[in-house]
């Protein structure tokens, strides 16, 4: 059974999101985020979180039960690495967060740092397996062709023929 595609661009654009953003803030945020920072960055994390997370479970739980054979194992591996991002997320980084935004220390920040490579692992896997694996890939078979032969007037001069100058 086909699923539409329009969930399915929904759910590959929201795990490409989710997985730029846990990559982003592992590299360039969290490490370096100054104390008064992490009450914004907390706001900024929720919203993401609500809004693409959200999109993401409910289209991937229709792709993955409409999907058959290998695909559905690949779509159900997918999936679990989604649902452990997703226990990652609430169970260690929105905890430290909190944490951090209410009392900032080192130990927190780095205990903040481990897990959010936890969710950039889970969200690395997901990311290949919705991106990059295909459902039906089809390839076109290849077809023989003559090469055309243009039709060249009497009075166009062509590489083959002689220059001459006079």
């Amino acid at each position: 059974m086909k699923y539409n595609s329009l969930i399915k661009s929904i759910n590959t654009a929201c795990a490409s999101i989710m997985f730029a953003l846990a990559l982003n803030g592992a590299l360039s945020v969290y490490p370096f985020l100054k104390e008064s920072a992490w009450q914004t960055s907390l706001e900024r994390s929720l919203y993401t979180f609500l809004l693409f997370a959200l999109a993401e479970v409910v289209t991937d739980t229709y792709i993955t039960l409409r999907s058959k054979g290998i695909n559905r194992k690949w779509r159900a591996v997918g999936f679990g690495a989604l649902v452990v991002a997703w226990i990652v997320y609430i169970v260690g980084i929105l905890r430290l967060h909190l944490r951090l935004r209410d009392s900032w220390d080192v130990g927190a920040l780095n205990e903040f740092l481990v897990w959010n490579w936890i969710r950039v692992a889970a969200c690395s896997i997901r990311f290949v397996i919705v991106v990059m694996h295909e459902e039906d890939p089809r390839v076109l078979p290849a077809v023989p062709h003559a090469i055309p032969q243009a039709e060249v007037p009497d009075d166009a001069f062509v590489i083959e023929d002689d220059y001459r100058d006079v």
